[in-house]
C-alpha cells in the first residue's frame, strides 16, 4: 500500500500545480482575449455525447498470494456531456456516463492456467471544471474534479481446476517418473463464464473518488464542436465493506481516452423594434 500512498500524495502535488496553473491562464486569457460577435455564443448549455476506450488497473496487495498478480483489462465507456459555461475560459462539466471497470486475476507458476477475468459495469457521474485555453476554433482544455459511481453489474470468466476429476494420480504423469509442471496436469480444468452474486455484506458498490484530464477541441461551425480528451479517474473507496479484520483493500484506476460531440442549446432571441416619435421639434 505505500505505492497507493504515493500516488495519492502526488495527485495532490499534481492538482496543486494544476489549480496554480489554471489561475495563471485564466488571469492571461481574462487580460488578451477580446470576445468577437461571430463566434459568441447564444446559450452557456452545452449537450453531446461521448464514447471511450480505458485501461482499468485493481490496486491491490498480493504478497501474503502465492503465485497470484492482477493485470490490467480494458473496457469501454460512453457518456452524455452536459457543459455549462461560466465565461469564456471556465465551464462547469457534468457526464452521466456507463463505464467499464475490468481487471483479471492471473496465476503463476505451477498454478498457470488458473485465471479470472472480471468485468464490471459502473454507471458513473464525474462532476469537473474545465479550465480552457487558445484561439477561437482550437483550444486545449484542464479538466479538476471528483466523481460518484455505481457498480450495477459484475461478470466473471475463468477456469480453475476439479478437485472431483483428477486424471492422474499423485504429481506424476501416467504413473511415470515425469512431474507435473502445471496443476492442470493432474486436474480437469473447470471453465466458468456466469454473473457474478453481489453480496451486501461484502462488497461496497458506491465508488467515489477524484478526476483529472485534459483534451483538445476544435469548433467548426457556431454551435457545435468536437473534442478529444482523456482523463484519470482515481478512486478513494475500498471495493469491499469492512466485514472483518485484515482485509486488503482494493481500489480502481482508470485510464480512459475518449471522442465526442458538443452543440451548443439555441436561446430563442427577441427582436425589439425601437420607435421614434416625431415631433414638431424633431422636424425642425
Amino acid at each position: 500500500m505505500k505505492k497507493r500512498q504515493r500516488n495519492r500524495l502526488l495527485l495532490m502535488v499534481i492538482f496543486f500545480f494544476c489549480f496554480l496553473s489554471f489561475q495563471s491562464i485564466a488571469q492571461l486569457i481574462e487580460v488578451d482575449s477580446i470576445p468577437t460577435e461571430k463566434h459568441k455564443s447564444n446559450s452557456k448549455f452545452s449537450l453531446g455525447f461521448e464514447a471511450g476506450y480505458n485501461n482499468n488497473y485493481l490496486i491491490t496487495n498480493v504478497s501474503d498470494l502465492i503465485s497470484t498478480e492482477y493485470i490490467s483489462k480494458s473496457g469501454v465507456s460512453f457518456g452524455i456531456p452536459i457543459l455549462y459555461s461560466v465565461n469564456d475560459w471556465f465551464s462547469i462539466e457534468a457526464c452521466p456516463s456507463l463505464i467499464e471497470k475490468n481487471y483479471t486475476m492471473r496465476r503463476t507458476g505451477y498454478y498457470t492456467g488458473v485465471y479470472r477475468d472480471t468485468k464490471n459495469t459502473y454507471l458513473q457521474l464525474p462532476i469537473s471544471g474545465q479550465f480552457s485555453f487558445g484561439g477561437e476554433h482550437l483550444q486545449g482544455y484542464l479538466n479538476l474534479g471528483v466523481y460518484a459511481a455505481y457498480w450495477s453489474a459484475s461478470k466473471i470468466t475463468g477456469a480453475m481446476p476439479n478437485i472431483l476429476n483428477q486424471p492422474q494420480y499423485g504429481t506424476y504423469i501416467n504413473n511415470t517418473n515425469t512431474f507435473s509442471s502445471t496443476i492442470f496436469q493432474d486436474y480437469t480444468a473447470y471453465k466458468y463464464d456466469e454473473p457474478y452474486q453481489f453480496n451486501s455484506i461484502v462488497d461496497n458498490r458506491i465508488e467515489l473518488g477524484g478526476i483529472i484530464g485534459g483534451g483538445i477541441k476544435y469548433q467548426f461551425r457556431e454551435n457545435g464542436k468536437i473534442f478529444v480528451e482523456t482523463k484519470y479517474y482515481y478512486a478513494t473507496s475500498d471495493q469491499q465493506k469492512k466485514y472483518q479484520q485484515g482485509l486488503v483493500p482494493k481500489y480502481n484506476e482508470t485510464y480512459s481516452f475518449s471522442v465526442g460531440y458538443l452543440y451548443n442549446l439555441k436561446k430563442k432571441q427577441h427582436s425589439s423594434v425601437k420607435k421614434t416619435i416625431l415631433t414638431d421639434s424633431s422636424i425642425n
